[in-house]
């Protein structure tokens, strides 16, 4: 899917949901890291992480005073190289790949509970959802069994504070599962699906209703 028919999509969502004016929208960068046939990292001698930078864009509806639900597109990239593990050298060609991926998911999280610091409230949250990746540029990039398009299960807990009053940043992790094992294009010698993990920050603005003295955009409330 193309970069264009996601945002047209976040825009509909946008639209759909201005009216009742109690949403956040946003921008999100991170780092991605696959795991799966290919190696993506390496421990010993000197440590080694093909993790890959990634932005998006999110839009966030508040329900209720601990729970939220986020529709989020996002992009990076997928690196493997078996050079990262000596055993598997001469294993496959090519040994390494690096494609581009996107992310639609749509996630729910979960207040657990609420710090102040600084006379600003700290959230620590859970989040779960669904979603999509597309790992790969086009066809003639992956395997013939291979789908460009997989189900993931996104899973993990952040944390998020207010700025002031209409501004958020949060920073949490999320642990990708998936039904393929075809995010790097190789379906491997076992029955081991692809995941991938993500460390993403996220900045936001809050259109939340009137609280009093007839303003049109109040504060918004954890």
């Amino acid at each position: 899917m193309k970069f264009s028919n996601y945002l047209v999509l976040f825009l509909i969502l946008y639209s759909l949901d201005s009216k009742a004016q109690d949403v956040q929208v946003g921008l999100i960068g991170g780092m991605t890291i696959y795991q799966g046939d290919f190696p993506s990292y390496r421990l010993k001698d000197t440590l080694t992480i093909l993790a890959n930078p990634g932005f998006g864009i999110f839009l966030r509806k508040p329900i209720g005073e601990k729970l939220a639900v986020k529709g989020s597109i996002y992009f990076s990239q997928f690196e493997g190289d078996d050079s990262l593990d000596p055993s598997l050298l001469g294993f496959r060609n090519p040994s390494f790949f690096k494609y581009p991926m996107s992310e639609f998911t749509i996630t729910a999280d979960f207040r657990l509970f609420a710090i102040n610091q600084y006379k600003r409230p700290i959230e620590f949250f859970v989040l779960g959802g669904f979603g999509f990746s597309k790992s790969t540029v086009s066809n003639q990039d992956i395997a013939a069994d291979c789908p460009i398009l997989n189900l993931i299960l996104p899973l993990g807990a952040g944390i998020r504070t207010r700025i002031n009053d209409n501004i958020y940043m949060s920073l949490h992790f999320e642990q990708v599962l998936t039904n393929s094992d075809c995010l790097d294009g190789f379906k491997g010698l076992n029955s081991a699906k692809d995941t991938y993990s993500s460390l993403k920050v996220g900045i936001s603005y809050s259109f939340a209703p009137a609280t009093g003295n007839s303003k049109n955009i109040g504060c918004p409330t954890f």
